[in-house]
């Protein structure tokens, strides 16, 4: 395979304290997004505003605000998802992925080695990472339910 594209999307709402964090583990990826679209889903802390931030140091970071909504909704975030797809839809790729936006990737070859292992099962269809959590001691363990295929 050579060396693929991929656009990232995540829904955010109130990530003020992980957001730079997640930015920071894919900006330093020897692999990175042509596209990532972060939607803020009326967040009321000062995640839009670090996310702009780190935008301008990028490329291909874009920032796409909605409004508040009242109360909680179950589909929020499939939605947010959604609005932030329709702005990629004249960016050409070859995979999709949606990222949390609490997360971190420890290895700076995250993608590199993803996209390996598209490469080696052709009919690979969807693939991620082991999540891995801080333990009482601050050490990273994998959560118990993670599977291994």
């Amino acid at each position: 395979m050579s060396k693929p594209s991929f656009v990232l999307l995540t829904a955010c709402k109130n990530e003020a304290d992980y957001i730079e964090t997640c930015i920071r583990s894919v900006i330093k990826q020897t692999l990175r997004p042509a596209a990532w679209v972060i939607v803020d889903d009326g967040s009321s802390d000062e995640t839009a505003s670090i996310v702009e931030r780190c935008a301008r140091e990028t490329d291909f970071i874009r920032l796409l605000r909605l409004e508040p909504r009242k109360g909680r909704s179950f589909g929020a975030q499939y939605r947010a998802i959604k609005r932030g797809l329709e702005l990629l839809k004249d960016t050409p790729f070859d995979f999709l992925g949606v990222m949390d936006a609490d997360i971190e990737l420890e290895s700076e070859r995250y993608y590199e080695q993803l996209f390996g292992e598209f490469s080696r099962s052709p009919r690979l269809g969807i693939a991620g990472g082991v999540i891995c959590e801080r333990d009482a001691n601050q050490k990273f363990v994998e959560r118990e339910f993670n599977a291994s295929w």
